[in-house]
């Protein structure tokens, strides 16, 4: 009870903005320009690749920033449209990969959800709570998303600073006694206390003298999410976590429980489909009997909507034929353009030759205007008339 006024109070409340928007810039810059030795410059992913960085001990960084769920969590704009599409699931369920690792700098406006997954909420074993796609086979180093194959509850956790106690002589006495799985060394109460916070643990494996863990969750969204939220940081000392995928589940019968509780989920699923379609049923039956319905005038309006639906329907029907026919014909219409035969030449001139004695016979253009005449002088009559020498020569 105290637990579901708790998350009900943390829903009421908007959620907060973990960082600003300058301190994910300077966070990402300098994640960018961790160079390692061997690194190749990457020009297509602007980026480096290649070499050795990431896998010595030293090259990891603690992570600036971590989820805090009691004082982070609140309702987004996910949540809204959630209550708006009356609980339906869509892509606004899955949860804001930012808010897991604590460097989200949106809080309320944020699309996507600021709080824990529930057990069951996606349902599509070929996408993580984050929205991202699974593959087929794990990653060699046993990071990234996932594998679709196989529902994953468990967590490998490496570099860890143990406490020192009496169990570390007893382990080297007794190999039988190298790890703890029953909690009572100070190492495996320190890691449920902090794996704890993202969701239900089933069973904590301590490998004393080795630094490493196993922390099993119950479901496998709560995992995913541990995952990302507690890599490269830091349980009650300074060191540098290492959080991946177990290649197997340290529980004796782990397997079989998962089997298990799987089917048990199937047949609870079909037990509640079967009730809401007896609910569905008995709600009809009151209906029929209730006097204030018309079901008549529901019959005939029910009609009357599927009548308009045909009509519909067999319009849009007429129309894409209709298209479909003027396509075929203008298809039709450019083949035979193409395919038709060269004309054959009827003349023994060819055309240029014809249109050249065309040319030639068309009339001349008229002269052009001459030029204004002059106006006459005082001799123009007489040197108008010649003389009677110059009509003998």
């Amino acid at each position: 009870m105290a637990e579901s006024r708790t998350s009900e109070a943390k829903a009421a409340r908007p959620a907060r903005k973990q960082i600003s928007y300058t301190e994910l810039e300077e966070i990402r810059n300098a994640a960018e320009r961790q160079v390692g030795e061997g690194m190749i410059y990457n020009v297509w992913y602007n980026k480096m690749s290649g070499g050795d960085t990431g896998h010595g001990f030293d090259s990891k960084t603690k992570s600036k920033t971590r989820c805090d769920i009691a004082r982070d969590s609140g309702y987004t704009r996910a949540d809204k449209r959630i209550r708006a599409s009356a609980g339906g699931v869509s892509d606004t369920t899955y949860v804001c990969l930012f808010f897991a690792r604590g460097c989200c700098p949106k809080g309320e406006e944020c699309n996507y959800l600021h709080r824990l997954p529930r057990p069951y909420e996606v349902s599509d074993q070929g996408t993580d709570i984050f929205g991202r796609k699974k593959h087929g086979s794990y990653r060699d180093d046993m990071g990234g998303v996932g594998s679709m194959l196989r529902v994953n509850k468990t967590l490998y956790v490496g570099r860890i600073n143990e406490e020192t106690s009496l169990s570390f002589r007893k382990a080297a006495a007794n190999p039988k006694e190298s790890y703890d799985d029953r909690g009572e060394t100070p190492t495996s109460k320190i890691v449920r206390r902090h794996f704890s916070e993202w969701g239900e643990i089933e069973h904590v494996r301590v490998m004393i003298g080795r630094g490493t863990a196993f922390v099993t969750y119950r479901y496998e969204a709560n995992a995913q999410f541990a995952k990302e939220a507690m890599m490269h940081q830091s349980l009650d000392h300074e060191e540098i976590l290492n959080v991946r995928w177990a290649t197997e589940d340290p529980r004796a019968n782990g397997s079989e429980k998962d089997d298990k509780e799987r089917r048990q989920l199937g047949e609870k699923r079909i037990a509640d489909m079967e009730s809401e379609r007896r609910a569905l049923e008995q709600d009809y039956e009151e209906l029929k009997s209730d006097p204030s319905i018309n079901w008549d005038e529901y019959v005939r309006a029910k009609r009357q909507r599927l009548a308009l639906s045909e009509e519909e329907a067999r319009r849009l029907d007429e129309e894409n034929q209709r298209g479909w026919e003027e396509y075929y014909a203008a298809q039709k219409a450019a083949t035979k353009a193409k395919e038709a035969p060269p004309s054959v030449q009827k003349t023994l001139l060819s055309d240029a030759t014809l249109k050249s004695l065309q040319n030639l016979c068309a009339p001349l253009a008229p002269a052009k205007a001459s030029a204004a005449p002059k106006p006459p002088t005082a001799l123009g009559s007489l040197a108008a008339y010649g003389s009677d020498s110059e009509e003998d020569d």
